[in-house]
């Protein structure tokens, strides 16, 4: 089967920096200086890949590496790619490419690409894509330094280290990445071919890290992994989720703990109590469902059936109330009939999730799900997409409306000359909506403030502070 690798064209013009995903990494915004080479990395991907990322600036910074966060300004520019699907490996091409040109017009000496697109087709790549100077897959990334060194033909006479990572996100919140992999053979998922099995982070790691964070102001701990219920199998022969949120619960000055990418497989009545009891473990789950009918289901691997997301919905509910529960869902696979279709949009009118992320099926390479029959035109993968989105947009704007007059403590992301922008416990960042509040002076980033909902759109809310 061949590789779908976008067409590339090196003369592409600039358009790199166009969202927020495609975004570089904090640093000195200085021009070059004698010394070691500036270095520009823009992360692409999930937030698993953000850890990455930062753990790679870390590396830089500890071996005498200058990060800069304008790329125009580097001696070398690392792209860490996302392989997973097409769109996303469209994007780290181009990427790449945006960052090729800059050799010719700023000077630029060297162009990484690192990551999952680089695990997936190292091979492919190194053959249609010169512009690169370094090919590094993600499991080799601990050699970035070695790698760049010889490159630039620095000699240090001492190993590299792989020191603390250096956050990208705010100060003020983190992933938290407690293992990577999975164990899961999901027919329309190559995150096992590209990440191999699931390896959970020991948990004296975890904490240790957790408590360096909290040292540099970071109150908002997001756990992501592949499946963050799966924690532990490898390490003590169960699941051991429940187990790891109390002790994170028991560090001092954690204020919210959330968890991010939990397969309903594994999420048992010990999980939900854990987070029923705990006050920093906030009442947030993300519980991807990916679709309700049985036959789609069942086709996709899911281990699941529409029978047990129910309950597991209704008990969630039931043991904490206040619960903000998000999902995701994927349309047009191989099978999914326009009967199938409409079950699903059925039951989402009737589950009424707080959020709902929707992506359209994507057929790729090594999977079991590219091989089945009935593979659903790209139209009308995109229609249901669309479709879909609209019903969750009444959704969450009735949900959103109902929360007019509560109060909330919000953690504040942005400082604005009304006030700020922030988050509550019913919104994850990066993915969820924001409250605009309006406050008698401005707010700053990573403060809290009490603030009553008085307005509701679509996705985001208005407030003032009490």
């Amino acid at each position: 089967m061949p590789i779908e690798l976008p067409t590339l064209k090196p003369n592409r013009p600039s358009n790199a920096n166009r969202d927020r995903r495609t975004r570089t990494a904090s640093g000195r915004n200085g021009r070059r200086d004698k010394g070691f080479p500036t270095v520009a990395l823009i992360p692409l991907g999930c937030a698993k890949a953000q850890v990455d990322a930062e753990e790679m600036i870390g590396a830089l910074e500890v071996n005498g590496y200058r990060v800069v966060s304008d790329p125009t300004r580097a001696d070398a520019v690392v792209v860490n790619t996302c392989g997973f699907i097409q769109p996303a490996k469209e994007e780290s091409i181009e990427t790449i490419l945006d960052a090729a040109m800059l050799k010719k017009t700023h000077g630029v000496r060297a162009v990484v690409a690192t990551g999952c697109l680089v695990e997936r087709y190292e091979d492919e790549l190194r053959s249609d894509l010169p512009e690169a100077d370094l090919l590094i897959p993600w499991s080799e990334e601990r050699q970035l330094i070695t790698r760049l060194d010889r490159l630039f033909g620095i000699e240090r006479g001492v190993p590299a280290e792989w020191g603390p990572r250096t956050l990208i996100s705010p100060r003020h919140w983190a992933y938290v990445k407690i293992s990577d992999g999975c164990d899961h053979t999901c027919a329309f998922c190559s995150i096992p071919e590209i990440r191999g099995r699931h390896v959970s982070v020991p948990p004296d790691e975890i904490l240790d890290e957790v408590r360096w964070l909290v040292g540099l102001g970071v109150q908002e701990f997001n756990l992501v992994a592949q499946d963050t219920t799966l924690y532990g199998v490898d390490l003590f022969g169960k699941p051991s989720l429940p187990w790891l949120l109390r002790k994170l619960a028991e560090v001092p000055d954690v204020r919210w703990i959330r968890l991010l990418y939990s397969h309903p497989a594994h999420i048992d009545d010990e999980l939900i109590n854990v987070m029923a009891e705990h006050e920093s473990i906030v009442p947030y789950l993300d519980m991807p469902i990916q679709h309700i009918n049985d036959v789609l289901l069942k086709r996709m691997r899911r281990v699941v059936n529409r029978k047990r997301i129910e309950e597991l919905i209704l008990r969630l509910r039931e043991r904490i109330p206040q619960v903000t529960l998000r999902t995701s869902v994927i349309v047009g696979m191989p099978y999914e009939t326009e009967r199938r279709f409409q079950e699903l949009l059925d039951f989402l009118v009737e589950a009424r999730f707080d959020r709902l992320g929707c992506f359209t099926y994507s057929k790729e390479e090594g999977t079991l799900a590219a091989t089945m029959a009935g593979q659903a035109p790209e139209h009308v993968r995109e229609e249901r997409r669309a479709i879909t989105m609209e019903v969750q947009r009444t959704i969450s704007r009735q949900k959103n409306e109902a929360r007019i007059g509560n109060e909330y403590d919000v953690l504040v992301e942005r400082r604005t000359s009304t006030g700020g922008d922030g988050r509550s416990v019913c919104e994850a960042p990066e993915v969820d909506g924001e409250i605009y509040i309006r406050a008698s002076a401005p707010l700053e980033p990573g403060t809290w403030a009490r603030v009553k909902i008085t307005g509701a759109d679509d996705y985001d809310l208005t407030g003032n502070v009490v």
